[in-house]
Order: C-alpha cells, then structure tokens, then sequence
C-alpha cells in the first residue's frame, strides 16, 4: 500500500543544466585564492634497460642407459640424437668365463661370454661431436 501511493510520486530526472551555475560567488572567489600548492618538480632520470638474452639453464637428470641405442640430447653439443653403442669386456664378462673355466668346461666354452653382447659392459657415443654420454655396467 505505501509503495503504491509512492509510485505515482517519481522525482524528476537529473540533468546537469538544472544544476550548473548555482555556487555561490563567495565560493568562487575563495576558490581563486586559496588553490592547491602545486607539488614540487623532482628531476628524474630514466635508464633504458636492455634485457640481455635469457640465460638457459639445462638440468640434467640422470637416465638409465640400456644396451641399445637410445635417443635423448647431447650434453655437449645439445643436438637430438641416437646414441652410438660401443661395447667393452667388463668385470661380469670376465667372471663368467672363469667360472665357466674353473666348472671344467674344456674346449673353449670359457671364451663364450666375450661372444655375448649381453655380457659386456656398453658405452653410448653422441654421433654428432663422439662424447661420451654414459656407461652402462653390468656389474
């Protein structure tokens, strides 16, 4: 009931003619002498920053290399490849032939393990500039 009998009863719309000249001269005039103190100019200096290139930081974790090639990035040369594998007698290669010789395997057999690429000890190579990425050991 009070929202209708107010309703009817809207103020008129704000419009900035209405309004615009109305200040009091008084207030102009104290305006006009008393104005803000301007803030004091301090000289400044700008400095040109020139980002240098950003620094690229590699972390190397280490990988479990197998027998086989494997593909990752050089550490050296920071090219993709795949490895180069060179495979060495290691200490597993050399016991399994003696024990095989000291079993009474005659005829050879001792020499077998030194003919099994399984047995030996791997070195991976990057193919680009021939560093040496890693060793895979068998014992």
């Amino acid at each position: 009931m009070y929202d209708n009998q107010r309703g009817s009863e809207l103020p008129p719309p704000y419009t900035e003619d209405r309004y615009a000249d109305r200040s009091a001269p008084n207030e102009q005039k104290s305006q006009e002498r008393f104005s803000q103190p301007s803030a004091p100019e301090i000289a400044t200096e700008c400095l040109i920053y020139e980002p240098q290139q950003p620094n690229i930081v590699y972390a190397c974790v280490p990988m479990r290399l197998g027998d086989n090639s494997t593909q990752l990035m050089c550490p050296n040369c920071r090219a993709n490849v795949l490895t180069v594998v060179k495979r060495e007698s290691g200490l597993l290669t050399w016991l399994l032939g003696a024990s095989i010789c000291f079993l009474g395997f005659g005829c050879g057999c001792c020499l077998i393990p030194f003919c099994i690429n399984s047995c030996k000890d791997s070195e991976h190579y990057c193919p680009n500039c021939k560093f040496m990425i890693g060793k895979n050991k068998k014992l």
